[in-house]
């Protein structure tokens, strides 16, 4: 008889219990061809095998030919697990499997696209506020009037997730100016606002009561405003920018546009830049007043 010892292994791509460094010592009879004893050194458990791969006693043992470990029931004579068939069984899981995820990610609803920043043309010079809902749907100052007007235009505008819209404000013709009666306006998102040009498309504060400037650019907007005139602002009782006050981290570009005859009882009759970016090209700041004693 010849004495050996095999290591054994997971076979590829069927599940099985790994066992680390299992050793099996054999005893063959030459004549015969058949394997006597089979000790699993781990488990401590006997078995007799014959070559065509039957079990003689009634016990476990975890030996397959080609010297990976195979699960094999308890049973009289029973044959030891097929690997081949456990390939095949494991095979026809796994594209079960696929198929059910497939399925339900069929299921799944789509996900939608992200929206386009919008575009509001306004249409009226008056103040009126937007008609809720304020970030979705069109500019309109109440249900189904399609009137969207300069104050109720931006509110949609900051109220727009992701931020990004424009604003088409048309110039008026025979000396009409967009005249603000409620506040001033507040810009707090990413807008782009184009006037269409700045002798006809005005936009004053002189009639705002309690007074006030004519535009607020809030923490962290940016806002680039063009063809348009900012008139009539009044930052009264300390308050400063009485044109616009470009607020906090945010950040203005103003192009091709007119900042005149606003005033302040404190800091900067046109435009207070108080920690933020404001770029000024081809514009013109000029005749807004100030107290003398203010820098």
């Amino acid at each position: 008889m010849a004495n050996s010892q095999l290591k054994f292994g997971r076979m590829k791509g069927v599940a099985s219990t790994p066992v680390v460094a299992a050793q099996i010592t054999a005893a063959s009879d030459e004549r015969l061809g058949i394997v006597k004893t089979v000790m699993l050194n781990e488990s401590g458990r006997r078995a007799q095998l014959t070559t065509n791969g039957n079990i003689r006693r009634r016990d476990e043992a975890r030996v397959s030919a080609g010297g990976f470990l195979r699960s094999a029931k308890r049973g009289e004579n029973g044959p030891m697990t097929n690997p081949i068939g456990l390939i095949r069984r494991g095979s026809a899981f796994l594209l079960v499997g696929l198929l059910v995820t497939l399925l339900a990610g069929a299921n799944l609803p789509a996900q939608a696209a992200p929206l386009s920043p919008p575009t509001f043309t306004v249409n009226s010079p008056f103040d009126v506020v937007a008609s809720p809902p304020l970030d979705s749907g069109p500019c309109e100052t109440a249900p189904g009037n399609a009137t969207c007007t300069l104050r109720a235009a931006i509110e949609k505008a900051n109220n727009f997730p992701g931020g990004g819209a424009t604003i088409i404000l048309p110039a008026l013709s025979g000396g009409g100016v967009y005249a603000l009666t409620i506040d001033e306006l507040t810009i707090t998102s990413t807008m782009t606002l184009i006037g269409g040009g700045a002798a006809n498309t005005i936009i004053d504060g002189s009639a705002i009561t309690p007074t006030t400037r004519v535009l607020f650019i809030g923490p962290a907007a940016i806002a680039t405003i063009s063809g348009v005139t900012v008139q009539g602002g009044r930052a009264m009782g300390g308050d400063s920018g009485g044109g616009i006050l470009v607020y906090y981290h945010s950040a203005l570009t103003l192009r091709d546009s007119i900042v005149t005859s606003n005033t302040t009882t404190s800091y900067a009759g046109g435009i207070l830049n108080d920690v933020s970016t404001l770029t000024v090209i081809d514009s013109i700041v000029s005749n807004n007043t100030q107290p003398c004693d203010a820098e």
